[in-house]
């Protein structure tokens, strides 16, 4: 059998991408964008493998608490 998924690449960045102003409900976490920036390349998202949120208050300290997450399949364009 071969594997599907062997030219994936996977990995977690932790690092903030750029989303189009107009995608209003990504932008706020209700859900995933279909489409984003990274590094200067557009790509545009196929499907969600998961999401989640960091149910932590957010401080000033670390603003990344409360934020909402996707992994994410892309077109690779």
């Amino acid at each position: 059998m071969v594997d599907e998924w062997a030219d994936r690449v996977s990995g977690l960045i932790n690092q903030i991408v750029d989303i189009p102003a107009y995608e209003d409900r990504a932008i706020e976490g209700s859900r995933a964008p279909h489409r984003f920036c990274w590094r200067g390349v557009w790509d545009r998202v196929v499907g969600v493998v998961a999401d989640w949120r960091d149910g932590r208050k957010p401080l000033r300290s670390h603003p990344e608490y409360g934020r909402h997450y996707y992994n994410v399949l892309t077109d690779g364009k």
